[in-house]
């Protein structure tokens, strides 16, 4: 916590507790958790549960709590040990409600898998409404980090320096990777360029928000911005304009 945001909380009304916690404090606090209970983590799935959750200690031991559910150390049955979750298996168990369906988004959008983001997309829709600004920052985000690999290809940086660059967790790294590999460059700004766009209509059109969201998604999937110029009049843009 910087200095002048504690300044300004302080100048907003008392502050009764402050507590910090640094990224290695909260990696040492799941695993700690997680021996508690019984599940197999390493510092590696550790980080990925923080990535994927966030690092809020309450939902953090709930996910631990249901991995313990899932992965137990030990079979009741034989007393043999149990399975450790992988990261895959980590990745399908974890999370829950708008950050599950934030980050299966982006991994349906990046396999450019219709279906399974539609689907992931009317959950969303479903869960949070009025929660779009959220999806679009990390649409975005996603985006930019998709080039930014590129990016990193046409430089020669290592593959294994890349998830300190991109700040991600190499797992997740590695999952970019292959979506960006199913994108050209121009592909990648087009769909900056309609994620931009989607910001103000969705704000004069709020009614449309779900058909908007919908047709940037089939837009991505069925290769709507890999032509140069203006998109056709299925995408966001041109429903924001009423075609």
């Amino acid at each position: 916590l910087s200095r002048a945001m504690l300044r300004v909380l302080k100048q907003a009304g008392p502050v009764d507790k402050l507590v910090t916690y640094d990224a290695h404090g909260r990696v040492d606090w799941v695993l700690q958790e997680a021996d508690t209970r019984g599940v197999r983590l390493d510092r590696s799935l550790a980080a990925l549960l923080i990535h994927l959750v966030g690092n809020d200690l309450g939902r953090l031991a709930g996910e631990v709590e249901k991995l313990a559910l899932l992965f137990p150390a030990a079979d009741p049955a034989t007393g043999r040990p149990g399975p450790a979750p992988d990261e895959e298996a980590l990745v399908r168990s974890a999370g829950g409600g708008a950050t599950a369906s934030l980050f299966l988004i982006t991994e349906k959008l990046g396999r450019k898998d219709l279906p399974g983001a539609l689907a992931v997309l009317e959950r969303f829709l479903g869960e949070t409404p009025g929660e779009h600004p959220m999806l679009l920052g990390i649409l975005a985000r996603h985006t930019r980090q998709m080039l930014q690999w590129h990016t990193f290809e046409q430089l020669g940086l290592p593959e294994s320096e890349r998830p300190q660059r991109l700040k991600l967790h190499p797992f997740i790294a590695r999952k970019l990777g292959t979506h960006a590999h199913r994108f050209t460059v121009s592909e990648l700004e087009g769909m900056l360029a309609a994620l931009a766009d989607l910001d103000p209509a969705l704000k004069l059109h709020g009614r449309l928000t779900a058909p908007l969201l919908r047709d940037f998604v089939q837009a991505v999937c069925r290769g709507g911005f890999r032509r140069r110029g203006p998109q056709p009049t299925t995408t966001s843009a041109g429903i924001a304009r009423g075609r």
